[in-house]
């Protein structure tokens, strides 16, 4: 395929990723209040069921900002300012690395310029094993932290990444249940930029994709149509992204099941939500 028609190729498959995707993103900065320092920690995605309000995540981002001393974790804002996350509930499920945070009243007011996810936003059973998929997070090595007030601004750069299934042996990867998790290609070969043209990453994807822990996995197609309209308001929250494996190339996540079954744990009020909405759930 010729430059300029890998360029149309990829125009068109970054028009296939909803506008949802980024709005309802959040960067997770762990924070020390003493010391006014911002460290870039995580993603997460922001969700709405019912009347409660939650930012999903990867459990070890919250757990490591804790095992490092930090104090909380900020969410940013569309606002462009940050959201502390210290006087909520989080809830935890170290089996399958997934977290959800409830948002109080003042965190809602300060994300009420993002878009909050649904219910309906999520699709259980679909075909994990082929299609297109995508993320929408931001790298810690393309942010800055702030120490203080004198610092200047927290800088971040976001990464849109659309890519496959892992094509290899999921059976080779470490603490891997095909049945909880996924398993997406993120080599070399996967990596362009928004014209199509091939790059690498810029270090090995155990340096480089920190801070992506936690961000939403999409799928937004079954199949590549080329010459197909795009149609990003099919496209669906999947998963949890929990891990990556630098040696083959894999961005591991967990199946939003896990997410869906440490909700309604934690708020059993909410599961007639649950039973309404994905009483149906589409496939793509």
């Amino acid at each position: 395929m010729k430059e300029h028609e890998l360029a149309k190729a990829f125009e068109h498959l970054n028009g296939m990723v909803p506008e949802r995707a980024h709005s309802s993103a959040v960067i997770l900065f762990a924070a020390r209040s003493a010391e006014r320092q911002l460290v870039p920690f995580g993603t997460g995605s922001l969700f709405a069921i019912a009347d409660r309000r939650f930012i999903v995540t990867a459990a070890h981002v919250h757990e490591d900002a804790e095992k490092q001393g930090f104090d909380f974790l900020c969410a940013t804002t569309r606002k462009g300012k940050f959201t502390p996350l210290h006087r909520g509930v989080w809830g935890v499920m170290h089996k399958f690395d997934v977290a959800i945070f409830e948002l109080n009243s003042k965190n809602a007011e300060d994300l009420d310029e993002n878009v909050f996810l649904s219910l309906a936003d999520v699709a259980l059973d679909v075909d994990l094993t082929s299609g297109l998929f995508a993320i929408f997070t931001v790298p810690a090595c393309w942010s800055e932290s702030s120490f203080d007030d004198q610092s200047g601004p927290v800088k971040a750069k976001a990464l849109q990444f659309v890519t496959t299934p892992y094509e290899g042996d999921v059976g080779l990867l470490a603490d891997f249940n095909p049945t909880v998790h996924i398993a997406l290609g993120a080599n070399d070969e996967h990596l362009r930029n928004h014209d199509g043209l091939k790059i690498s990453w810029p270090d090995r994807l155990g340096g480089f994709l920190p801070g992506i822990s936690g961000c939403a996995i999409w799928k937004i197609a079954d199949k590549y149509r080329p010459n197909a309209r795009p149609e990003p308001d099919v496209a669906r929250v999947v998963g949890v992204e929990t891990g990556v494996y630098s040696g083959p190339g894999v961005i591991k996540g967990t199946r939003w099941d896990a997410v869906g079954s440490l909700i309604q744990q934690g708020y059993p009020e909410l599961r007639s939500a649950f039973n309404i909405v994905w009483a149906s759930s589409s496939k793509l």
